[in-house]
């Protein structure tokens, strides 16, 4: 009897031996950050991670086509969501007592960990634990969900999100994926005031305006180089060819800025006038929708 109940031990340890480490993490990245596995997990499912998307849009309408709805992660909604999670390990009564006063704990610790779960992904240093405790207490988490054909026909769209409508307090990023070929969400660590969605900026191009068949480009301030109300008329070379002649161009230009006769435009010049910004749409709440 003896031998065979160490033969069946021996036959378990080399399972657990050949077996593989369990996984530090969502991405398998280090584990000596401070928390524990749980809490990954936990982090993870606090940032709506693996959860149905029926739960986060009950019905259709609630998200129409070309459509951005803002949100607040409610915290007793992610604590009931955690406490299910903690109820498969429930057998007796006092587990319920113990986990009660477990979970506040574990909470915050998820919260915490929430803020290092997208810089993991992007293979950056987690946050040391007290400053993530701190921070994840110190501001409740927001987010968007964006029904859209801009989700699957125009990749590397950034998404920055601010806590002012001036746009001078960013806020972190906790996580910003697509969730299908329309749909993308956003979570971010503070509350949103001011949303901006733009073109990457590889997305710098020489371009022009047409107006009633015409071409014409808005110019800069050769001191600032914001955009000033004058135009230069685009003179077209071929246009079967859609060929623009760039000797005329930069006559135009210089003539629409009051150069002096005797000074050249230059590339320099050329490039600054004719430089296109990607587009970006500004959002601040409560307030419409801006685009620059």
């Amino acid at each position: 009897m003896t031998n065979s109940w160490y033969r069946a031990q021996e036959g378990g340890a080399s399972f657990f031996a050949f077996s593989p480490d369990p996984a530090p993490g969502r991405d398998g990245g280090p584990a000596d950050d401070g928390f524990s596995q749980m809490h990954r997990e936990m982090a993870a499912m606090a940032l709506l991670y693996d959860i149905p998307f029926s739960y986060l849009v009950p019905a259709e309408g609630m998200l129409e086509p070309e459509e951005v709805r803002f949100f607040h992660l409610d915290p007793n909604w992610i604590r009931a969501l955690l406490d299910g999670a903690f109820s498969i390990g429930r057998n007796v009564g006092v587990d319920t007592a113990n986990d009660s006063a477990y979970l506040e704990g574990v909470y915050d610790k998820a919260m915490a960990a929430g803020l290092s779960v997208r810089l993991r992904l992007q293979g950056k240093p987690d946050l040391p634990v007290l400053k993530a405790v701190r921070l994840a207490k110190s501001s409740p988490c927001t987010g968007f969900l964006l029904r859209s054909e801009l989700v699957s026909g125009w990749r590397g769209l950034e998404f920055n999100a601010y806590g002012d409508r001036e746009g001078t307090d960013p806020l972190p990023a906790l996580r910003l994926e697509t969730l299908s070929d329309e749909v993308l969400i956003g979570l971010y660590q503070g509350v949103i005031a001011r949303l901006d969605i733009q073109q990457p900026p590889e997305g710098f191009h020489f371009g022009f305006n047409s107006t009633d068949g015409k071409l014409s480009k808005r110019l800069r301030s050769l001191s600032t180089g914001a955009l000033d109300d004058g135009r230069a008329e685009i003179p077209i070379r071929r246009r079967g060819n859609r060929v623009v002649d760039f000797a005329d161009i930069a006559a135009a230009i210089g003539k629409e800025l009051g150069m002096a006769p005797g000074e050249t435009v230059t590339s320099a010049h050329l490039a600054l006038q004719m430089i296109q910004n990607p587009h970006r749409i500004v959002i601040r709440i409560g307030e419409g929708d801006e685009q620059s």
